[in-house]
């Protein structure tokens, strides 16, 4: 367990401490906050800016093998690698041994130097459902009489993370759905994992984002939803994702009036208003 210390960086949950599940769970800042600061500033020497360096550049190695950072190489024109910047991108700005944890905590969630694209997102909620791994997203099925996909959508990239991890993962992902930020994208019958997103929009409204997939066993689909100036992810996101999950696997979502909520927002004649940041929550 880890502390929910919110003199530190805002906490969205009502909890004191947090598991990995539950810090999924209520999106809990402050726990990813604490362990992004635990992995830079593991001693490897006796210099804090040095280690720092180190550290950064093995915990990029690591998310370049989830597809981000780079294209993941799909079948349209102008596909964006998004962003995900190198340490001599900070040696630049800050000089070499110029910078440590204090310089980039923000990127512990999610925020500062990176940047991903929605493809990127949708393909992360399925690297969760298949606990590990991912084929690169493709439109065209085959080409000619092969039936097949084109060899490159056919390879299979391993993440480098034991599958027996992931099922934390995906626990702390259902409970999100089930009693968590994601509550309105539950369905009747059905068990379904996702993780909301409120991105900070610092010229207006924040972006509301969710990513996730269902069922949680066996499953069907991975989605990413990202919707512009429209506010919490959990208010907007979130139900849009449990339709979108019904329609595609024929039930129900839980809350009857969720339909009607999503289809008569009109965001463009309607936008939604900003939010005090002590009230921001996923």
């Amino acid at each position: 367990m880890i502390a929910c210390n919110r003199n530190i960086i805002a906490c969205h949950g009502k909890h004191t401490s947090a598991s990995f599940r539950t810090s999924i769970q209520f999106s809990c800042n402050p726990y990813y906050w604490t362990v992004f600061k635990k992995i830079i500033q593991a001693g490897r020497s006796s210099n804090a800016f040095i280690d720092a360096r180190i550290n950064y550049d093995l915990w990029r190695d690591h998310v370049l093998k989830f597809g981000l950072g780079s294209k993941i190489g799909i079948d349209l024109p102008n596909e964006k690698k998004g962003i995900l910047v190198t340490s001599n991108y900070y040696n630049k700005v800050y000089g070499k041994n110029g910078w440590q944890f204090s310089t980039i905590y923000s990127l512990g969630i999610g925020q500062g130097e990176l940047g991903m694209t929605p493809i990127q997102m949708a393909n992360l909620a399925s690297i969760f459902a298949n606990r590990g791994h991912y084929y690169a997203p493709h439109l065209i099925k085959s080409i000619g009489d092969s039936l097949s996909p084109l060899p490159q959508f056919l390879i299979k990239h391993e993440t480098g993370v034991d599958k027996e991890y992931y099922n934390a993962v995906v626990d702390g992902m259902e409970q999100v759905v089930r009693a968590g930020t994601g509550f309105l994208a539950r369905a009747k019958n059905q068990i379904a994992c996702g993780k909301t997103g409120t991105v900070e929009n610092p010229q207006g409204v924040d972006h509301s984002v969710f990513i996730g997939f269902a069922p949680k066993d066996n499953p069907k689909i991975a989605i990413a939803i990202v919707i512009e100036n429209s506010g919490f992810g959990a208010e907007w996101a979130a139900p849009m994702a449990g339709l979108l999950f019904g329609k595609y696997l024929g039930y129900e979502v839980e809350k009857d009036w969720v339909e009607n909520y999503i289809l008569k927002r009109d965001f463009i004649h309607d936008p939604a208003k900003p939010q005090p940041k002590s009230r921001k929550r996923s």
